[in-house]
């Protein structure tokens, strides 16, 4: 596990057990200021946005300590979103109060070091000229995804080109490393369309990117996939990802259910 990270803002006032955790260090720009709740075995981050709080908890008494807040009338609904280990699934009383609905389970994953070559051709590709054909791709082989290419935390896409235009892309966002100023990278928008999967485009998509960053001096690569989705989990750990957090999540009964299989 990387070093402890130094304080700040929302840092100091983590306990010391949890700063090493590379799934809570990778989020820590963006808890920046979050309220901070925690026990013995569990900690729950709370950041204030426009249309309500997201929470992070870590632990597997998160889901017991959320409970007690909403009992308690400290945290209502409207939430953005709610993220807790697996295990600490959230009480069918707590997610009616809260008017949030669980979705199936996923994995966070992460590599640390490079995988083995990609086989088939994979290019970089410069937004300036692709953003659209991006787009196009992402709407048939990964409609789901919330990545998009330009978000501010973007670093790059990749994609492998057919006769008729890209046939499959990966992205990848910037987000906290291990010590101030360090940056890990997160894969996303894994889609490959579907007249060309099994072809191994999604491998060759997902090393490349990997690659990339670890060359790039990230101190580690992520990427999120539902935990049904065993081909893809597979495929991860042959491309020498682990699996280091097993998540639930729940999201407002009004939004429509996430849908991608693959890193989201």
């Amino acid at each position: 596990m990387p070093a402890a990270r130094p304080t700040g803002p929302t840092t100091a006032l983590v306990p010391a057990r949890w700063r090493s955790d590379r799934l809570l260090c990778s989020q820590l720009s963006l808890l920046d200021g979050a309220g901070v709740v925690a026990d013995d075995d569990a900690l729950l981050l709370l950041p204030a946005v426009a249309d309500g709080p997201s929470i992070s908890g870590y632990g597997p008494g998160s889901g017991r300590l959320l409970a007690g807040l909403v009992e308690r009338g400290e945290v209502a609904a409207p939430l953005r979103w709610l993220d807790l280990p697996r295990e600490a699934r959230l009480d069918a009383d707590s997610c009616a109060r809260l008017a949030v609905e669980p979705l199936p389970g996923w994995d966070w994953m992460v590599a640390t070091r490079p995988p083995t070559a990609p086989t088939l051709p994979v290019v970089r590709l410069d937004l300036a000229r692709h953003r659209g054909a991006i787009e196009d791709c992402l709407a048939e082989a990964n409609p789901g995804t919330w990545a998009r290419p330009g978000a501010d935390d973007d670093l790059g896409w990749w994609g492998v080109r057919g006769p008729d235009g890209l046939l499959g892309v990966i992205g990848a966002s910037r987000r906290d490393g291990a010590r101030p100023g360090s940056t890990s990278w997160h894969l996303h928008g894994l889609g490959v369309r579907p007249s060309a999967r099994g072809r191994g485009h999604g491998g060759a998509l997902t090393a490349a990117a990997t690659r990339a960053g670890l060359a790039g001096g990230a101190d580690w690569v992520s990427l999120g996939v539902w935990a049904d989705n065993r081909t893809a989990i597979d495929l991860y750990h042959r491309l020498g990802f682990a699996t280091e957090h097993r998540r639930g999540s729940y999201q407002p009964r009004s939004r429509p259910v996430a849908t991608a299989r693959g890193c989201g």
